[in-house]
């Protein structure tokens, strides 16, 4: 969580709001079968409550230090799932004609794949 706060004002700089969510996820994403961290994040208007910004900043634990490896930042809205068999799986968010804007009730899981700093 230090790293990611060093990293955090690059971050709201990028998208002029606030920190609204920072949660910490463990699991091993680099299957070497040590737990990883992957930290979702989203970034609101200051004084406000829409999402302007959101992510995946992704650490690799080699059992001694852990060092960021890659970010996700997809250009539509996305909730983590879990971290499971070696794998991060996020659900994609859409609307239909119908939902409300806060709650988007299609949702398609996607298993994301590590290349150099980002994952797709």
């Amino acid at each position: 969580m230090k790293q990611f706060e060093d990293y955090l004002p690059k971050i709201l700089k990028t998208y002029d709001g606030v920190i609204d969510l920072q949660d910490p996820h463990i699991g091993d994403f680099t299957g070497d079968g040590i737990d990883d961290v992957a930290i979702y994040w989203d970034i609101a208007p200051e004084g406000g409550n829409a999402i302007i910004g959101q992510g995946l900043s992704l650490y690799q634990n080699n059992g001694h230090k852990v060092k960021v490896i890659a970010g996700y930042e997809p250009d539509y809205l996305f909730a983590f799932d879990t971290i499971k068999n070696g794998k991060i799986i996020v659900e994609k968010l859409e609307y239909t004609e119908e939902d409300g804007r806060c709650c988007p009730s299609i949702k398609t899981k996607h298993s994301l794949t590590i290349k150099g700093n980002k994952a797709y």
